[in-house]
């Protein structure tokens, strides 16, 4: 989400005394949520991880050929 829009919509939200609070938690997970997709992206971007995917019949015909 764009980053002005999650911070507006939390002085839309909550009463002043826990936009500090709510600031915090945001602002963690946002940070948790890109170090996480990088991690998972580089675990999907493995040989590993395609060859389980091929095997398990996630690929259609369609888009595998």
């Amino acid at each position: 989400m764009y980053s002005p829009a999650k911070y507006g919509i939390l002085t839309e939200y909550l009463p002043h005394q826990r936009l500090v609070f709510a600031n915090g938690w945001m602002e963690g997970l946002t940070v948790a949520a890109i170090i996480l997709g990088a991690i998972l992206g580089g675990i999907m971007l493995g040989p590993e991880f395609a060859d389980f995917m091929l095997k398990h019949g996630s690929c259609r015909e369609w888009i595998c050929g």
